[in-house]
């Protein structure tokens, strides 16, 4: 096998976000005192972060812990004309006071402006909802999420609902800065990890085990496990991996949408085919690695399966990094258990000995929600 290409990309991170503009409004909700979480991961990407306080955020502000970053509170000021253009906009914490501002347009106060005006133009958007739970379930709210989901710019993070042991809601809060930080990686680059092209010319593999994932595919796609293209599929064979590539669309694969992985010595992913290999590569990887008996995983973002209080026993412990290696661990013991788990806030994963089995066991999985 010889090398035709590599993909340029350092260790630690692509560098999507190097020299981007980012705008973060901040609103007057109490997640706001941990904002620099946020700041501090876009500094370490080499973004430049405007941060933008309503006058309630500010009063809540943990000021030292966001000292040496971008700050402007208002038009004012000598420096009010050298704002540099945003490329995105965050709005995390976003109460339901300012979600509510956002869905009609009202702009009567700086940060408001800014963000309006950044929609009229097209920027990418991001909104974190932090609001209680009754104010997540008040009819405008409802109105509001779905008219803001209508903008072809703007995304919404939901936000986390925190159960008991017994399945009671206890309250909703704010998604973790991670999951927000991961949205606003995704608007440009889906791939992060490390990656080289390799020539090898794997049609009769593909052949032999295309109608598998294509029918399983399709199957997912009918019974709304996946949608579009969020969620993958693996297979262990003598040769490597077989895994669909990203963004293809799970539900009507083509012999292109599936890649062979043949190997990934120190975290270098060497691949062939058409595409790159599924964004959540690192963690298929390590799956098969900490589970040599298991032949295929099978990835879906099932929303009535992901929230239920019904299948708390699947969570991980925690926000799984999206694409990145060593988040294996939050979600190992769960693995070890049952086979299967969710990954909090993003979609159920499933380890089979074929793709028959995994459906199986992801309908068991979705009858616990009834």
């Amino acid at each position: 096998m010889s090398c035709i290409g590599n993909t340029i990309f350092p260790e630690g991170g692509t560098e999507m976000l190097t020299n981007k503009t980012i705008y973060i409004v901040t609103t007057g909700a109490t997640k706001v005192k941990s904002v620099s979480m946020l700041l501090n991961q876009f500094k370490q990407e080499k973004a430049n972060c405007v941060l933008i306080p309503t006058s309630m955020s500010c009063s809540m502000m943990d000021w030292d812990s966001i000292n040496g970053f971008n700050i402007r509170k208002d038009y004012a000021g000598e420096d009010s004309e050298n704002l540099p253009e945003e490329d995105i906009v965050v709005v995390a914490p976003c109460t339901f006071n300012s979600f509510s501002k956002i869905a009609h347009g009202i702009a009567d106060n700086y940060p408001m402006s800014i963000l309006h005006a950044a929609i009229g133009k097209n920027k990418h958007v991001v909104i974190a909802p932090a609001m209680n739970y009754w104010y997540f379930n008040h009819p405008l709210t409802k109105e509001n999420l779905s008219k803001i989901s209508s903008y072809d710019n703007v995304s919404i993070v939901y936000p986390e609902f925190i159960y008991s042991s017994d399945g009671k809601l206890e309250k909703i809060t704010m998604a973790p800065w991670e999951k927000i930080f991961d949205n606003v990686c995704h608007k440009y680059e889906k791939i992060r990890y490390i990656d080289r092209k390799i020539l090898f010319n794997g049609s009769s593999l593909v052949e032999k085990y295309f109608s598998e994932f294509s029918l399983t595919g399709v199957h997912l796609q009918e019974n709304h496990y996946a949608n579009s293209t969020a969620g993958f599929m693996a297979m262990r064979i003598p040769e490597g991996i077989l895994i669909t590539c990203s963004g293809s669309l799970v539900g009507s694969l083509s012999r292109d949408d599936i890649t062979i992985i043949h190997g990934w010595d120190n975290h270098e992913v060497l691949w062939s085919g058409t595409s790159r290999p599924s964004s959540e590569t690192p963690l298929v990887l390590e799956m098969f690695e900490a589970f040599p008996y298991k032949t295929v995983i099978v990835h879906g973002h099932c929303r009535d399966v992901t929230y239920s209080p019904k299948t708390l026993k699947y969570n991980s412990l925690g926000y799984l990094k999206y694409g990145e290696w060593n988040e294996l661990y939050k979600i190992k013991p769960v693995l070890e258990a049952y086979g299967k788990g969710i990954m909090k806030l993003h979609g159920e994963v499933i380890m089979a000995n074929n793709f028959k089995e995994a459906l199986n066991m992801y309908f068991d999985m979705y009858k616990e929600t009834q």
